[in-house]
């Protein structure tokens, strides 16, 4: 039996599509949206339960077999060589995570998007440690004149610790971790990003408003930063910006119950302001 991670989904994906796209490869037992305890919101990945595991060894085989194809064509393509570790990793087979990571790092070891992967392989979820990705962290670094991101890396135990404190509703510790890895991180969008998730759900608007346009600044048009800034805004009563922000989510998400109602409330408010036509 497999459990598959599957990642950077929209939050629009429901089990029900994940269980079809699946079935093309075989029978699926269970599908596992992760969700947001603080939003009742999709986390933007899930888990999928093959229980044959010939059938989910097919699913994986046909990524690595793309990512290789994609590599006769050009040795040099580091999102090829992240794919590869990304399915072998999925896999669970130690052999084929150490192959996949010794190809990738002899070719293209100054790839953030392949050392990304790696650091994946090493969280603890997935048997690795938060010694074992210090060490890699700390070695990357060699790399960072050549590509600066290396400094990202610094950022992921803090952030993964930051993560189990949110996961468990330990809003201050888990703030402080965030913290932790945008000290650490530099200017690592996804660390200013998680730190405004945690200051939205401790109420704190103008803070989680800062971090997540500074994210959005480093990464543009990411559908969570969006939606916290539309939020924020709109708690700060300031539904112009509430109205813009939620114009730019969505492009990128169909509207929900709590879009909708957010839009609902600005225009309200912009009513009750004399602004009804702005």
């Amino acid at each position: 039996m497999k459990n598959l991670f599957v990642g950077n989904m929209s939050f629009q994906t429901t089990e029900g599509e994940l269980s079809e796209l699946f079935k093309a490869f075989g029978q699926v037992t269970r599908v596992h949206i992760a969700m947001d305890r603080e939003t009742g919101r999709a986390r933007g990945f899930a888990f999928v339960e093959m229980p044959n595991d010939e059938e989910a060894a097919k699913f994986l085989a046909e990524g690595t077999r793309d990512a290789t194809e994609a590599i006769k064509i050009d040795q040099n393509l580091a999102p090829a060589y992240a794919l590869k570790i990304k399915a072998a990793r999925l896999s669970g087979v130690e052999q084929d995570k150490a192959r996949a990571r010794d190809q990738a790092l002899s070719i293209v070891p100054w790839s953030f998007a392949v050392r990304e992967q790696i650091m994946y392989a090493l969280l603890p979820r997935w048997g690795g440690s938060h010694s074992q990705m210090q060490q890699f962290a700390d070695s990357s670094q060699y790399y960072g004149t050549q590509n600066p991101a290396m400094q990202f890396l610094k950022a992921w135990i803090p952030l993964d610790q930051g993560d189990e404190f949110f996961e468990h509703s330990q809003l201050p510790q888990a703030l402080d971790q965030y913290t932790q890895a945008v000290q650490a991180g530099g200017e690592y969008w996804t660390a200013y990003r998680r730190r405004a998730r945690a200051y939205y759900a401790m109420h704190e608007w103008q803070k989680a408003v800062d971090d997540a346009a500074h994210s959005n600044a480093l990464y543009p048009d990411n559908s969570e930063n969006l939606r916290v800034l539309a939020f924020a805004a709109s708690r700060l009563n300031n539904p112009e910006a509430s109205i813009l922000y939620l114009g730019d989510l969505l492009r990128f998400e169909m509207p929900d119950p709590e879009t909708a109602q957010l839009l609902s409330s600005d225009q309200a408010l912009l009513k009750s302001q004399g602004k009804e036509n702005w």
